[in-house]
């Protein structure tokens, strides 16, 4: 996925670029920004302390600046992607995470009407929604108050970690856990001694707001230490971990709020209703760096 064609994908939002991009007039395709090559950089760490690793995760609409733009994204502490969480084998890793975000990229044309007309047997009324009776109103209620609708569902978020082996029940990791803006939870994971030793990551995992939230940057890398960090010539050598964001954004650098569909091209989404957007590749929150 680090050949999507990143150039073109990011053509159409403002960026030129040295292959895949526009051309020039004399048919030339202009030269690579110089937000380009910057060398890569590495993640900050939260380690290990006497095997109770704590840390809180804050996600927060933020003006991260990639490529030489400054998007508008969801992102945990200010950070794309989300800072390395090392980790080991018996270790209780505990991790609050607070909800702070606020609607953005939302298209007003994205909120789907509050009732359309049916007859009181729930099928379609013949009559236009100005001139039919509103049968449906107190189900466009309800989904209001149980936090169903597409604004609601894309705000609402909580944390998954994807590759431990841990409990998936309780204040674990528990995909069905869900939090509003304004709310905390504090996850707690029992590494088992055994646990192998690898890289994994952790990601948001609210279903209604998955794809939103990780097409934001929402994610970040856990490696679980072991063995083999204990070689002589593997503790010798140097680690870089690199995380590959996939980022959805409008021309506005948003991601929108909308219903996302798979289609064809080189963009393989589309949303209803349209907005026209591109996916850009980064690596560790930067454009193309060496």
């Amino acid at each position: 996925m680090g050949g999507l064609g990143a150039g073109g994908a990011l053509a159409g939002l403002g960026w030129a670029y040295a292959d895949g991009g526009p051309l020039v007039a004399d048919g030339k395709p202009p030269r690579a920004p110089a937000h380009e090559g910057a060398p890569l950089r590495d993640l900050p760490e939260v380690r290990s302390r006497e095997g109770r690793p704590e840390h809180t995760l804050t996600v927060a609409t933020t003006r991260p600046v990639v490529g030489g733009r400054r998007l508008h994204l969801d992102t945990y502490n200010g950070q794309l992607p989300g800072a390395l969480l090392r980790i080991r084998p018996g270790d209780r890793l505990r991790i609050l995470l607070r909800n702070r975000m606020l609607p953005s990229g939302v298209p007003l044309n994205a909120l789907p009407p509050l009732c359309a007309d049916k007859a009181a047997d729930g099928t379609e009324h013949a009559h236009s929604a100005a001139g039919g009776p509103l049968h449906c109103a107190p189900e466009a209620g309800h989904q209001v108050v149980d936090g169903h609708t597409i604004i609601q569902q894309a705000l609402a978020t909580n944390l998954h970690t994807h590759g431990l082996q841990v409990s998936p029940s309780g204040s674990a990791d528990n995909v069905f856990v869900r939090l509003d803006p304004l709310e905390d939870h504090q996850y707690a994971y029992d590494i088992p001694f055994d646990h192998p030793a690898g890289l994994h990551w952790y990601h948001p995992h609210h279903h209604g707001s998955t794809t939103h939230q990780a097409w934001s940057g929402l994610a970040g890398p856990i490696v679980v230490e072991g063995d083999i960090d204990h070689v002589p010539e593997i503790a010798g050598m140097r680690e870089r971990t690199i995380v590959l964001s996939m980022l959805r954004l409008d021309g506005n650098g948003e991601n929108p709020t909308a219903v996302v569909l798979p289609t064809g091209g080189d963009d393989p989404f589309t949303t209803v209703p349209a907005v026209p957007t591109r996916m850009v590749a980064t690596l560790n929150g930067q454009l193309r760096p060496k």
